[in-house]
């Protein structure tokens, strides 16, 4: 996908090395060019501030994750000026349809879009080269502040190191830097999740969420990408000191085998990748987010991942956003102490809808709940409406995923 995209001569371009910028000074660096990394960049550029951003890995790059693009990441898309060019590439999913532990579903109106992140990441990372930050291919070793004076950061592949006002820490759940930067004070993942490509000629249009009981507690999931290509995966929301991997992958098998729309995918079809896991931070309450009052961390390195859908693209994009604001007045105003009112209005725009998401979790890894609750959604369309709204981002999910929700859903 991302070769008819983009020119063998594009990608080659895409990434510097890092002797390029070595002794440069940026006004802001960026560390990782995931959505949160490349929408900080490219909302700092159209300030006019000189940004560096940083990458470990050679672009194009594979990134486990589910491949949808919500309403909520359409929303910050528009707001960067890049919804229609992404879009353009994406495939449109007809609507949602979600099962209950004991197969109870029922299907809810849903502006989903899928994109392989390999593509999306690629697109936006593009995007903020045109946007004038320059792109480098490296890791960060160290961050040194100095008094009165621009941070010196230390690179794996130079000698020589780079310095910037300020840094963002944009790595997502591989969190050794940020924890190497007391950013967050434990780096061991909220979650963990599977997920592989299956070439198949099932006829599949909607995309399809899953709480079957061989996946409790968690969920499972199939998102057709269009070309007969659909991501199939499952997750677990219990604790990672609990997490074991060969259990997770024989959770996976199980539900493939078991669940018969996910049967029907494998049947007509072949796994086209193998089996890849990747860890889930929805850990907003525990991280500290500014070091130095020159450092800070956005999108999942933050912490900014939503529990309950381990939606993550559309939250890292707000929190670089914000990051970008509160950046671009501290470096105008010289006034490097607002830095520090990141963190509290990080929690205060998104806590609301956090703990919603928290508690939606907490309330659908019961079973009877979870099947009462289908039961109740499939014969009101008042509660499909505000699971709509919970999918596209404008809904908190305690409206119906909590005590008034279930009484409510009751008379509905």
């Amino acid at each position: 996908m991302v070769s008819s995209v983009f020119t063998d001569a594009e990608l080659a371009s895409l990434q510097l090395s890092s002797e390029e910028i070595a002794g440069k000074t940026f006004d802001i660096l960026i560390v990782g060019a995931g959505p949160a990394g490349t929408a900080a960049a490219i909302g700092l550029r159209n300030q006019g501030f000189s940004v560096a951003l940083l990458d470990r890995a050679r672009f194009p790059r594979e990134k486990i994750c589910g491949d949808c693009l919500l309403p909520e990441t359409v929303h910050y898309l528009n707001q960067l000026g890049l919804a229609d060019q992404i879009i353009a590439y994406a495939h449109p999913v007809d609507g949602l349809r979600i099962y209950s532990c004991r197969g109870i579903d029922f299907e809810i109106p849903a502006n989903i879009l899928t994109l392989r992140r390999s593509t999306f990441d690629t697109l936006l990372a593009r995007a903020a080269v045109k946007a004038g930050a320059v792109f480098c291919h490296d890791s960060v070793v160290s961050i040194e502040a100095r008094p009165q004076s621009s941070l010196r950061i230390r690179l794996g592949q130079s000698q020589r190191p780079v310095n910037a006002r300020v840094v963002l820490v944009a790595t997502g759940a591989h969190s050794a830097l940020a924890m190497r930067l007391g950013l967050t004070a434990d780096s061991t993942p909220s979650a963990m999740a599977m997920r592989c490509y299956i070439r198949s000629s099932a006829a599949l249009s909607t995309g399809i969420l899953s709480y079957d009981r061989s996946v409790k507690p968690g969920f499972a999931w199939i998102f057709p990408l269009g070309d007969n290509l659909f991501n199939v995966g499952c997750g677990t929301v219990t604790g990672a000191n609990k997490f074991d991997g060969h259990a997770l992958r024989n959770t996976f098998e199980r539900f493939l085998a078991g669940f018969p729309p996910a049967a029907k995918v494998l049947r007509h079809g072949q796994i086209e990748t193998p089996l890849r896991g990747f860890p889930i931070q929805c850990s907003l309450d525990r991280q500290s987010l500014v070091m130095n009052g020159q450092v800070l961390a956005i999108g999942e390195a933050a912490g900014t991942t939503y529990p309950f859908t381990g939606e993550g693209i559309a939250p890292a994009i707000r929190s670089a956003l914000l990051a970008s604001e509160i950046v671009s007045a501290a470096l105008k105003s010289e006034n490097m102490i607002l830095l520090k009112e990141y963190p509290n209005r990080l929690r205060h725009e998104m806590d609301p809808l956090y703990r919603g998401y928290q508690q939606a979790e907490r309330w659908l890894s019961i079973g009877w709940v979870n099947d009462l609750l289908a039961a109740r959604i499939k014969k009101s369309e008042r509660l499909r409406h505000l699971c709509a709204g919970i999918v596209a981002g404008n809904v908190n999910p305690s409206e119906v995923y909590s005590l008034r929700g279930l009484l409510t859903s009751l008379w509905s």
